[in-house]
């Protein structure tokens, strides 16, 4: 029989090897994909750009990509409770506002960027503010849209903090909207979710939104 200590090993690995990101994805055969991706710049059957480019860019694009939707390696709960304590009596609303993003739409893989406000009603516990910004870009750093990106910053507050309520709202501008198909630069799309008390009880979203208008 094997000891517990050897079966944890093992369980560790078996964590890491899910988990961890695949960077096969990002080898030679993608290159080789995005290569054929930049020949379609022609003309006349001829390539338009120089070797620099097509030796080099595939590397930087896959590089780059992969810096940009890492966030589906983070371990939101993990990152949530690592940083739980105990709120001490306090009991009104939190509110970390003007947290930046980027992301990258998931219909056009063009980025949409902006600002996150987020509020909530502690129960008994309060999380560490840093993690507000690390819970933002670990979502934002996927293929996403606005309305999901809102509602799964707010649900995972919600489920692993276990406030009396969240409220989360997101105001951005969305390149796939402003440099192609309808060209409307400067159009900013805002979203709201919530939970518990601020989704029952209005005057608490009243005054959040008081709150962080100040």
């Amino acid at each position: 029989m094997e000891s517990p200590k050897n079966i944890q090993e093992k369980e560790m690995l078996i964590t890491e090897k899910d988990t961890a990101p695949n960077t096969d994805v990002y080898g030679k055969s993608n290159e080789e994909m995005m290569r054929k991706v930049l020949h379609c710049i022609s003309s006349k059957g001829e390539c338009l750009l120089n070797n620099e480019v097509l030796e080099n860019t595939p590397k930087r694009f896959l590089k780059a990509f992969y810096e940009l939707t890492s966030g589906y390696f983070t371990d939101v709960k993990e990152m949530i409770t690592s940083a739980i304590f105990d709120a001490e009596g306090y009991d009104d609303i939190v509110i970390v506002d003007d947290i930046s993003f980027n992301s990258l739409c998931e219909h056009h893989l063009l980025p949409f960027t902006g600002k996150v406000t987020i509020g909530y009603l502690p129960d008994s516990k309060i999380l560490g503010l840093s993690k507000f910004a690390r819970l933002v870009e670990a979502f934002s750093k996927r293929l996403s849209l606005q309305e999901r990106l809102t509602k799964e910053i707010a649900c995972a507050l919600d489920s692993n903090l276990l406030p009396k309520g969240v409220v989360v709202q997101i105001v951005a501008e969305h390149t796939c909207m402003g440099i192609r198909g309808v060209k409307c630069p400067g159009s900013k799309t805002k979203t709201i979710f919530t939970t518990g008390v601020f989704k029952t009880d209005e005057s608490m979203l009243k005054r959040f939104t008081a709150l962080k208008n100040i």
